[in-house]
């Protein structure tokens, strides 16, 4: 990602520590730890990175639609404060949450590696900061994005939920890390 969009707003600039602090985390992993799933069931890494990158997929064609007529956009309401506030608390409880049914596992691309995941989300990402770098500045006021749960928002609230919901899972990824048995080891032994 590019350093430009962080001129669009701390959000953002939130949004790419996010991933980096993922990417740090990961980095170095073999393929296998990376595929493989938790002994107790539930998503691989690549898998969260999926889910992650589907997310933001999906977020960049509602933008591209929602902003082909900006008038028809609404500004910023009275309740939209206390929406980010919920969105951010949901995120950030202990709790785990089924999926949205569009971004769960049988939309994942099929026999995709890690590097392609990774890849094609980077891709995405560049797209969205191209994009929203050609907006009018106006948008920043306008519920643009609608997330399935706090409903309408504008950018800073796509982005503050882009990088709550990577730290979100983030916790996933550590829950998963300590699940893999270590090569060499039988699962249930101290490493």
């Amino acid at each position: 990602m590019t350093a430009r969009i962080e001129t669009f707003s701390q959000q953002a600039a939130n949004w790419q520590m996010a991933w980096q602090m993922v990417w740090k985390e990961i980095e170095g992993l073999p393929e296998i730890t990376l595929t493989s799933r938790p002994q107790q069931g539930g998503w691989s890494i690549q898998q969260v990175i999926q889910h992650l990158a589907l997310s933001e997929q999906l977020s960049l064609t509602y933008l591209r639609k929602k902003t082909q007529d900006l008038q028809r956009v609404p500004p910023r309401d009275i309740w939209y404060p206390f929406r980010k506030l919920a969105l951010k608390t949901y995120l950030r409880s202990p709790f785990r949450f089924t999926a949205p049914a569009l971004v769960t596992e049988d939309k994942f691309p099929p026999n995709e590696s890690m590097a392609q995941t990774i890849n094609r989300l980077k891709s995405n990402q560049e797209e969205m900061i191209s994009f929203l770098l050609g907006l009018p500045s106006s948008v920043t006021r306008q519920m643009v994005y609608r997330h399935p749960i706090a409903g309408r928002m504008d950018i800073d609230g796509m982005f503050m939920f882009f990088a709550d919901h990577i730290h979100h899972h983030q916790r996933q990824i550590r829950r998963i890390l300590a699940d893999l048995p270590t090569p060499g080891i039988p699962p249930g032994k101290p490493s």
